[in-house]
């Protein structure tokens, strides 16, 4: 397996890593473990490389926001609502992913019937 390689200099004093850095290690570490990296596990290291940043988890400066109360619920209410449609698209796509799927499966059994019939008449 290789090595990954990591930059020394990339801790903090409180051997916390750099944003980019900590997304640099986890898509090599990703790489090295499965050989390539799916669109998937990119959307899997991203969402949690996002979650460590919001947490303030890296040696980064976080730009800090002057909202009020008011804009603040805003804001969240509104990242709920956009989750909520990402978990709704989410599950459309996926029945519309396994209907598809279905129709492949039930032509797929379709070409193979009329390709025994048409080998059956052949050699008959």
């Amino acid at each position: 397996m290789k090595q990954i390689e990591h930059d020394p200099n990339a801790l903090d004093d409180r051997g916390r890593w750099s944003s980019s850095a900590d997304l640099a290690a986890a898509m090599a570490f990703e790489k090295a473990i499965s050989g390539k990296v799916s669109g998937e596990k990119i959307a899997m290291i991203n969402g949690r490389h996002q979650l460590d940043a919001d947490l303030e988890n890296f040696s980064d400066p976080r730009p800090v926001y002057s909202l009020t109360d008011d804009q603040r619920d805003r804001l969240i209410a509104h990242a709920r609502q956009d989750a909520a449609h990402a978990v709704s698209i989410s599950i459309i796509l996926n029945q519309r992913i396994e209907l598809i799927a279905q129709r492949i499966t039930i032509f797929g059994a379709i070409i193979v019937t009329f390709l025994a019939l048409i080998t059956w008449n052949l050699w008959r």
